[in-house]
């Protein structure tokens, strides 16, 4: 079903330690804009595994979508800039499932922007049950140990990251504006695994070797992990009226209602289309 609106919009689907930590399971649904400073310990950030990494993750106000911070790489502790020495940086969440006698499917959504390039540095998504994070067995490529000790800037194949996004990318770079992108494939849980803590992991990559390279590193914020029973939209247009100030906006959902909430560029004040 399309549905059509004409109104000025901006539309948005929308402690620090370096050792490896049990953290405490947050409830779903899960969102998260690293605002409240109760939610920033919930996230388990590992870096400067070696002694020549600079990037590291940091909750901050250097950069953001909305509101006043967000989480992102740092290779000076403030600013949103990666470094010049390849390195891998891991930042993670544990979270558990409402248990469940059933299948039930999750949807797991994030904004994001980065400068960096496909070649040397992006975002990684894992998703996978806590309990292999720290399970250092020899074929268990969801070791953390595995994926952050390593210096060489390059993630293994063999660490079984997500499909991103409708165009099903298996990584995130390049995109100096804010997007919004979700898991390609909804989460399926099972009775049995809805009583397991999981953990959503946000794997940065740098191989970047020019030291005049000053780039804006990944950022994330808002992050939410909810129910997938009701589909998301899908193909989001926003087209301009010529000589007029409202825009068109349209896009496919099976649903047969929606409410709509719009706001304007560089205001934190959201308002409801009716």
């Amino acid at each position: 079903m399309n549905r059509i609106y004409k109104y000025i919009l901006l539309l948005c689907a929308c402690v620090m330690t370096t050792v490896i930590a049990q953290a405490q399971a947050q409830g779903i649904p899960y969102a998260c804009g690293f605002e409240e400073d109760e939610d920033l310990s919930n996230w388990v950030m590992i870096h400067r595994y070696s002694a020549h990494a600079q990037d590291q993750w940091m909750i901050g106000s250097a950069v953001r979508c909305e509101g006043k911070r967000s989480m992102y790489i740092s290779a000076d502790g403030t600013n949103a800039v990666y470094g010049s020495q390849p390195n891998i940086a891991v930042s993670y969440l544990v979270f558990k499932f409402p248990e469940s006698n059933k299948q039930q499917n999750y949807d797991i959504s994030f904004d994001w922007k980065c400068s960096g390039d496909s070649l040397n540095s992006k975002l990684y998504v894992m998703v996978c049950p806590e309990q292999l994070l720290h399970n250092e067995a020899a074929n268990n490529y969801y070791d953390l140990n595995k994926i952050a000790s390593s210096v060489s800037g390059v993630l293994s194949p063999r660490v079984p990251t997500q499909l991103l996004g409708e165009s099903r990318a298996p990584f995130l770079y390049s995109s100096k504006e804010w997007q919004n992108v979700s898991l390609s494939n909804e989460l399926r849980i099972s009775p049995a695994r809805s009583r397991i803590p999981f953990a959503i992991v946000f794997i940065w990559v740098n191989n970047n070797t020019n030291p005049d390279l000053q780039q804006t590193g990944i950022c994330i914020d808002n992050v939410q992990i909810g129910d997938a029973t009701i589909k998301k939209p899908q193909s989001l247009t926003v087209e301009p009226i010529c000589g007029d100030s409202t825009m068109l906006v349209s896009w496919e959902s099976g649903a047969s209602e929606f409410e709509v909430q719009y706001r304007t560029v560089g205001s934190s004040t959201w308002r409801r289309a009716d």
